[in-house]
């Protein structure tokens, strides 16, 4: 709302009257994020309970109409949280590289006009793989009969870890 206080100057007579003028908003605006699909990278290791990204929308209303309030209108819940006051996104599940590589959220916000007016935004995480799972291999252990002739740095076996051992973080020494 907007207040303006008119008056009529003359220096030679008082006002007689002044008018005061109200201007109310009209919810003629929605919420606009920043952007409508936002990609995002989180490790698998990040900690259950923290923050890992917030969304963020405005309004060009004033008053109610121009304040927002976030939900989360799909993805999986039981990973994820969204304040609705502060848009912001916590983690409720460790997160797992090798079951989930992706999630997807579709967050939602409206103002508080009647009806109130909403806009999408798209969440796309990123799960970053994490070196926790060792390598497993065909035997447990080698054995191997080694002349003591042979010469230094001769090729003596060569293995290499299941395919199921095998990620992103796939490096073995």
């Amino acid at each position: 709302m907007r207040k303006y206080l008119l008056g009529f100057l003359n220096f030679l007579i008082p006002p007689l009257f002044q008018v005061e003028i109200h201007i109310l908003d009209v919810n003629d605006h929605r919420p606009e994020f920043e952007v409508p699909t936002r990609s995002i990278w989180v490790a698998e290791s990040a900690e259950v309970g923290s923050v890992i990204y917030g969304v963020r929308a405005s309004d060009e209303d004033s008053g109610d109409f121009g304040r927002i309030d976030y939900r989360l209108l799909q993805g999986p819940s039981a990973h994820f949280q969204l304040d609705p006051k502060t848009g912001d996104i916590r983690l409720l599940q460790a997160l797992d590289y090798e079951k989930v590589k992706r999630h997807r959220l579709l967050v939602g916000a409206s103002d508080f006009g009647l009806p109130p007016k909403t806009s999408n935004c798209t969440v796309l995480i990123e799960v970053q793989d994490v070196n926790d799972n060792s390598p497993k291999f065909r035997e447990k252990v080698y054995h191997l009969t080694v002349l003591e002739s042979l010469p230094l740095n001769s090729h003596l076996v060569e293995v290499s870890p299941l395919p199921a051992s095998r990620g992103l973080c796939f490096e073995v020494n």
